[in-house]
């Protein structure tokens, strides 16, 4: 009660540090909803209605991926790489120690890279249903840079105008 679906795999994911592997199973159908679904740490979507036949075949493939396996220790994307329970990083080698909330934004932009990641859902990811009415998100997206991408030669983190924001295709190319 009074826990949505999102809320509960951040909170599994982030708060607990849970491998229980998370099939959402929702009649959100927009990419939006979905990419946000994945960036909060779910290991598949299925939206409704739905086939009880595929519906099953996606719990087995869930089950033979979880079985033995913990939960993944970083995540990483071109040169960074990102330490999954502590918040702290490593570009290049060199180590970045990140704040808890610059830690979920980095996260989240790696675990959806290179897909955008809309504005709207990392103010859920550090918020919830109370975002503030300040620029704060933009404050912590520039904390987040000044920390990835100012030591080093190629910024990763980019804004995408209206939306959100992404990391930079390996190589340095803007995903299309």
């Amino acid at each position: 009660p009074r826990l949505d679906g999102m809320t509960l795999c951040r909170r599994l994911r982030e708060e607990f540090q849970n491998p229980v592997p998370v099939l959402m199973l929702t009649a959100r159908d927009p990419v939006d909803d979905r990419v946000q679904g994945f960036a909060l740490g779910a290991d598949d979507y299925l939206v409704k209605p739905f086939s009880l036949k595929e519906l099953d075949a996606r719990i087995k493939a869930l089950v033979r991926r979880a079985q033995g396996q913990q939960v993944q220790g970083t995540v990483a994307w071109a040169d960074l790489t990102v330490d999954t329970r502590l918040a702290r990083a490593w570009r290049q080698g060199k180590a970045i120690n990140l704040t808890p909330s610059t830690h979920k934004l980095l996260l989240c932009l790696v675990r959806a890279a290179p897909d955008v990641v809309r504005k709207q859902a990392l103010e859920y990811l550090l918020w919830g249903d109370d975002p503030p009415d300040s620029g704060a998100l933009r404050t912590h997206v520039h904390e987040l840079r000044q920390q990835v991408d100012r030591p080093f030669d190629q910024a990763l983190i980019e804004t995408v105008h209206g939306t959100g924001w992404r990391l930079a295709a390996a190589g340095g190319a803007v995903a299309p």
